[in-house]
């Protein structure tokens, strides 16, 4: 190999190696959309007004971004209470490991600790300090409403009771299909929670602003974009490793 061979395959090399290095720079953090895009409740199951819920073994909120990653994971296992009027249902947060599990990023389960009762109105509240893997935090307390199906022990269906601050997503006429309370249709799910009949219905917090379902679908193919990366990058470097040992055994023959 000559000598300027040699130069402009060191410095390849060297810019291979170098490009390697600022991988996690580029290649986005699986947050969906990074520090500039607003996190919001893009579904929940069961949806946010629904009436004559059945066999309601868990709650499902999908977000727009990633709230499971390890870095927010404890913060945002305190952001949840589920409220019956103003009794407290303890409730267990159920998480995703995203390394593991990386389409449920956004997706918490949040699971009541005792039978709800029939013909009750009940109320989910997320806490304003929920935040995303990049950082961004809800912003405001919000509410998702929800009445399970039956008649209720003093004869008659509870009304809804909510704090004054919170943001309360639209209400929307679920069919009856919808009502029955499930994981979302992105795979199989370990933990006992009945599978979802039906998409859930989208919802936006912010007239304003973007759709959530929107945010989610922008975030997905950030993503996609960020997981090929690395692997084409490293192609490039086995490449020219590659034609290196062949024009260094032509040297030598």
């Amino acid at each position: 190999m000559s000598g300027t061979k040699r130069l402009i395959y060191l410095f390849l090399l060297i810019v291979v190696f170098i490009n390697l290095s600022l991988v996690p720079l580029w290649a986005g953090d699986g947050s969906g959309g990074g520090k500039g895009q607003p996190l919001a409740v893009v579904t929940s199951i069961p949806a946010n007004g629904a009436t004559g819920v059945n066999n309601l073994d868990a709650i499902t909120v999908t977000f727009s971004k990633n709230v499971v990653y390890m870095t927010v994971r404890e913060n945002n296992q305190k952001c949840f209470s589920l409220w019956r009027g103003q009794d407290s249902i303890p409730v267990e947060v159920i998480m995703a490991d995203d390394q593991i599990e990386f389409d449920k990023r956004r997706d918490i389960i949040i699971k009541p600790r005792q039978p709800l009762q029939s013909g009750a109105a009940y109320q989910l509240e997320i806490a304003p300090q929920l935040e995303s893997k990049s950082g961004v935090t809800l912003g405001e307390k919000t509410t998702i409403s929800f009445t399970t199906a039956g008649v209720a022990a003093n004869g008659g269906i509870e009304s809804n009771q909510q704090s004054p601050d919170a943001v309360t997503l639209p209400q929307t006429e679920p069919s009856a299909s919808d009502l029955t309370a499930a994981l979302p249709a992105s795979g199989p799910e370990k933990d006992d929670v009945n599978q979802a009949n039906n998409p859930a219905q989208t919802m936006e917090t912010d007239n304003n602003g973007p759709a959530p379902d929107q945010l989610a679908e922008k975030a997905n193919k950030s993503d996609g974009k960020s997981q090929k990366g690395p692997f084409i990058t490293i192609a490039i470097a086995v490449a020219l490793i590659i034609m290196g040992m062949a024009y260094h055994r032509k040297n030598k023959k």
